[in-house]
């Protein structure tokens, strides 16, 4: 990655953008259960992975969209942020290398799960990285813009801060 420093970069923006969205899980769902802080901080705090999480905010989201704003944003922006968390965790999981005669850098994915299917090899495309980054940028300020004061700022009770 110290020879293709725009991938590095692009995978530092969405690892900060992927973590900033987990931040704000809290609030977005305490808004989406009509303001119950305690229920939705429960929840984000015993499930431990984002995936998970999102999974019971868009099937709460799914069952709210028809009356409620926010609920539909929430929907709207589920294929960004899907395709963002899942290009991160790739990335957190997968094996960094130059092609030897290229000296394109590539990732190998799934060498350590069966899980996911065989290994393979991927380019790592810096562009790619950028657009899923911007896709999950505007996802989040749609559902921000919806949810307007309904989504409290996630230093407001939301967090264990550092003492």
């Amino acid at each position: 990655l110290r020879k293709n420093q725009e991938a590095a970069i692009e995978i530092g923006f969405l690892v900060m953008f992927t973590s900033n969205l987990g931040v704000m899980l809290v609030p977005i769902l305490a808004a989406l259960l009509e303001g119950d802080d305690a229920a939705a901080h429960i929840i984000c705090m015993k499930v431990d992975n984002i995936s998970a999480k999102l999974e019971i905010i868009f099937e709460i989201a799914s069952h709210r969209a028809a009356n409620d704003p926010l609920a539909k944003a929430v929907m709207a922006a589920k294929s960004h942020i899907t395709a963002a968390t899942a290009l991160r965790n790739k990335l957190a999981h997968s094996l960094y290398v130059s092609d030897r005669e290229t000296n394109t850098p590539q990732l190998y994915e799934n060498l350590m799960t069966d899980r996911r299917g065989k290994p393979k090899v991927t380019p790592l495309d810096a562009a790619k990285i950028r657009e899923i980054c911007s896709g999950l940028d505007q996802a989040v300020l749609a559902i921000l813009a919806a949810g307007g004061d309904r989504i409290k700022h996630p230093f407001d009770g939301h967090l264990r801060l550092p003492s």
